[in-house]
């Protein structure tokens, strides 16, 4: 199988009022399986991931090719939320999707094995005997996947409202009240069909049948699920515990050097601190002594 989508998206974050966002979706998914499941078969049977069918027998691959019952090809979403309040919030969701595929099955005319299976191949009636009462069909021919009847377009609006009740000084404790409205507008569209067109040959030849013909399937058509009617869901959530959270470390932004101090050059020569004392220079040392001198004539 083959899924392919081109996928255009936009969001608004949250500025603290509100917030959106939404997205619009073109997909195709095609091939000859769904995967674990097959959803179309009509009675369910097949619902299981370790019970496939697809492949017991060559006929039951026989024009099994084609848009698979997931295949949808469009799909809206729109959705956000308005703080009203700084305890109430409100939000809603939109969702628009197109309809599935589904095929018309029926019992393999020429391979005993996969005819032992029912209703599984992708046969489809072709006629109907007027002679006996419009009651069985005379003949199929191969219907191949997807063919057969869709399901509605799934169109649905819910909305939600959240109430929060402090219980504390943190944001880690409150109470939160929750209420939930599902599918607003109580929308019935069909999401699938049955899908199997007949429901097995005539043994004996009686006024509304003949041997081989093929007994019509009064569910064929018919809607196998529904999309979910409109529901309530409401809730609360306890938050208790912990702490406010801590404050982003800062680091420290060291003060700039001090400016170095101001100086003075003494008489001496010395440099000091301006407001320090120059040292007090030493006395000068005594005069010589005078030399006396002898008598005249001695």
């Amino acid at each position: 199988r083959t899924y392919t989508a081109v996928v255009f998206d936009f969001s608004r974050a949250d500025d603290g009022l509100w917030f959106g966002a939404g997205s619009v979706t073109w997909s195709k998914s095609i091939g000859s399986t769904e995967g674990t499941v097959k959803s179309d078969a009509g009675n369910g049977a097949q619902d299981g991931s370790g019970a496939t069918q697809d492949f017991d027998y060559t006929g039951l691959d026989d024009y099994n090719y084609g848009l698979l019952p997931n295949d949808r090809r469009w799909t809206f979403k729109l959705y956000g939320a308005l703080h009203a309040t700084r305890a109430l919030t409100l939000g809603a969701n939109v969702f628009v999707q197109s309809g599935g595929h589904g095929s018309c099955q029926s019992i393999h005319p020429t391979n005993d094995f996969a005819a032992g299976y029912g209703a599984s191949s992708f046969y489809c009636p072709t006629g109907v005997l007027t002679a006996k009462g419009n009651y069985p069909y005379a003949s199929i021919v191969p219907g191949g996947r997807g063919i057969g009847p869709r399901g509605d377009w799934i169109k649905q609006l819910d909305l939600s409202a959240r109430y929060n009740i402090p219980l504390g000084r943190s944001d880690n404790q409150r109470l939160t009240l929750r209420a939930d409205v599902f599918n607003v507008f109580n929308s019935h569209a069909v999401r699938q069909r049955y899908v199997e067109s007949v429901t097995g040959q005539c043994t004996t030849t009686t006024p509304t049948c003949d041997v081989g013909d093929y007994i019509p399937n009064p569910t064929y058509n018919t809607p196998l699920s529904y999309q979910p009617p409109r529901h309530v869901r409401l809730g609360l959530d306890l938050m208790w515990g912990g702490s406010p959270a801590l404050p982003p470390v800062v680091e420290a932004v060291l003060p700039p050097p001090p400016p170095p101090p101001a100086m003075q050059t003494c008489p001496d020569g010395s440099m000091i601190a301006a407001d320090a004392m120059c040292p007090v220079p030493p006395p000068p040392p005594p005069p010589p002594a005078p030399v006396e001198r002898g008598e005249r004539g001695q």
